[in-house]
């Protein structure tokens, strides 16, 4: 096992278009399940995988995304670094507006703020061997998940052959969960690439592409409780529901109480230089 430092980042920014009327007034990572919010869900896999610096972005609105950061306890785990976004920059644009923050990181661990997922303990970060983390510095590691027919319209992966990596291929049988680990060598693509969105980096990569930089991206089928509550459907079915697995429950309530609004304690944001909203 390495000792290695990992920063998060929580993809907030989006307008939420598929949740329809839900997300009318109100942003999709503030949208409740099981009466909590789901930035609640993401704040506690980060917190399981140790990881301390979190970056989170937003545009739509970023008002209520803030308003939550300032009332919950979040300081007692993280130092939280907060970007507004006054135009919709995409994955891409986002972690290339905070490329020159994350130099001191051996990578990045990317949350889509809509999947809820619970990595069984031996597949957090800290129980990676030599050659996972290896792999992660060499380029990045996806988690993949099976596809289903009501994901036709997901990209599609499948395992190359006699290779680890992962290939963009068209009737591919997994799909990306939303949940990745980038590390420096692809994080250094990101800033020279006029791309909003990451896809056309995977296409860039992907070891299947005749003009591919042959880097590629290592991929694992991921491995705990996974949730997606990416559209109105989704949310539908599992709003109300206990995702909570039983060998996690007393953590999650512990942390739950612990960033609670009605204890004492503020989060502590650090405002950095690409920042454009101060931080009272």
């Amino acid at each position: 096992m390495m000792n290695k430092t990992l920063a998060g980042f929580i993809l907030a920014a989006g307008y939420g278009k598929r949740m329809g009327r839900y997300t009318l007034n109100i942003p999709k990572p503030l949208l409740s399940v099981d009466g909590v919010p789901l930035l609640h869900y993401q704040f506690f896999h980060l917190y399981r995988c140790d990881v301390e610096n979190v970056w989170i972005n937003a545009h739509y609105r970023y008002d209520r995304i803030l308003e939550y950061l300032r009332i919950h306890r979040l300081g007692d785990f993280f130092r939280i670094h907060f970007i507004h976004e006054p135009e919709l920059l995409g994955t891409a644009g986002a972690l290339r507006n905070v490329f020159s923050g994350l130099s001191g990181f051996d990578g990045i661990m990317l949350l889509n703020s809509d999947v809820i997922l619970f990595p069984d303990d031996g597949k957090l970060p800290g129980n990676f061997s030599t050659q996972d983390w290896e792999k992660i510095h060499s380029s990045g590691l996806l988690y993949l998940r099976p596809r289903t027919p009501a994901d036709s319209a997901e990209r599609a992966w499948e395992f190359c052959p006699n290779s680890p990596k992962v290939c963009i291929l068209p009737g591919g049988k997994f799909i990306y969960t939303g949940y990745s680990i980038l590390g420096r060598e692809i994080l250094k693509l990101v800033p020279s690439s006029p791309e909003k969105e990451l896809g056309p980096l995977w296409e860039t990569l992907n070891p299947g592409n005749q003009n591919s930089q042959k880097m590629g991206m290592y991929g694992t089928l991921f491995q705990g409780n996974y949730t997606s509550v990416g559209n109105a459907t989704e949310y539908d079915l599992y709003k109300n529901q206990n995702l909570i697995p039983d060998f996690l429950r007393k953590d999650w309530e512990s942390f739950i109480q612990r960033i609670s609004p009605t204890g004492s304690g503020k989060a502590t944001f650090f405002n950095d230089p690409w920042d454009n909203r101060k931080i009272e």
